[in-house]
């Protein structure tokens, strides 16, 4: 069997540049959401959970797909989360350090 825990990062920022936080989460693999239609100068790009349970080889490789972009993100000026959600309850795991 498995475990089901969901990883999403959200990524909010108020320049121009959600489009390119959207092609560099794609570029690594990730499943993307967005971005938004601005509201009040911000938009938001979400990635996707993987999908996978825990443990299972999709569900790894997932892992190292958002790992590479927190690694990203974190040169960046933006705003973000990685929550997880599912049968281990729910819990923000990381976020933009400057912003939390």
């Amino acid at each position: 069997m498995g475990t089901i825990q969901h990883h999403a990062i959200v990524v909010t920022t108020w320049r121009d540049d959600a489009p390119v936080i959207a092609a560099k989460a794609a570029s690594l693999g990730c499943t993307v959401t967005g971005p938004s239609q601005p509201a009040f100068g911000f938009s938001t790009v979400c990635v996707a959970p993987d999908g996978s349970k825990e443990g299972w080889s999709d569900s790894d490789e997932g892992d190292v797909r958002r790992n590479e972009f927190v690694a990203w993100l974190e040169s960046k000026d933006h705003a973000w989360v990685e929550v997880a959600f599912g049968e281990l309850g729910m819990r923000i795991v990381r976020g933009s350090k400057d912003r939390m």
